[in-house]
């Protein structure tokens, strides 16, 4: 089952936008067709830019015009992704730890946990140079996606990573993705 999108009708007798056809193969309606460059609703409106992929906007909705190849371009290429990718499951659980590795304060509880393996959470504030309440919460929220465990000892609770926290993303990972945005952007054109 392909995605439901408002699509242009080739060849329609008033040329109008009918949406909730769904284009499933990948060709739209019929052969493909030259490639656009504009296209107008009516007389009395002035053309609208095709964009190459395939939408148009008209009137802030985008629209999916006809396709100008055929696809799959590349099959050999596409089965080959398809087959490597993750489950739509494993990709949602994927993005759940990563956005919450992206804020700030849980990604520099992380880095302070890998390099002295457990504090505190006010040791963990003053390492942090951040209020307790925020570190706490964000040891809550990283406790809570399994990264981070504790362990109590009288009235003081002490945080670690937890035992199957991926070594490689500590050691290369963060760091590497740290260095990339130190990086200066490369020149286009």
């Amino acid at each position: 089952m392909g995605i439901v999108v408002p699509v242009r009708r080739a060849g329609a007798a008033s040329d109008v936008l009918v949406p909730g056809e769904a284009c499933t193969s990948g060709r739209g309606f019929g052969q493909p067709s030259e490639p656009a460059t504009s296209r107008s609703l009516s007389p009395t409106e002035p053309a609208v830019p095709v964009d190459p992929y395939g939408y148009e906007r008209v009137g802030g909705v985008f629209w999916m015009s006809e396709p100008t190849h055929a696809h799959p371009v590349d099959p050999e290429r596409v089965a080959h992704a398809r087959a490597r990718l993750p489950s739509r499951d494993d990709a949602a659980r994927l993005t759940s730890v990563l956005s919450l590795m992206a804020d700030p304060t849980r990604a520099r509880v992380l880095f302070a946990l890998d390099l002295v393996e457990e504090l505190c959470v006010g040791d963990l504030a003053l390492a942090l140079e951040a209020n307790e309440d925020a570190v706490g919460y964000a040891l809550r929220l990283l406790r809570t996606a399994g990264l981070v465990v504790n362990r109590k000892e009288g009235r003081v609770v002490y945080y670690r990573l937890a035992d199957g926290f991926p070594e490689p993303l500590r050691e290369h990972c963060l760091h590497q993705l740290i260095s990339l945005t130190e990086a200066p952007a490369p020149d286009e054109g």
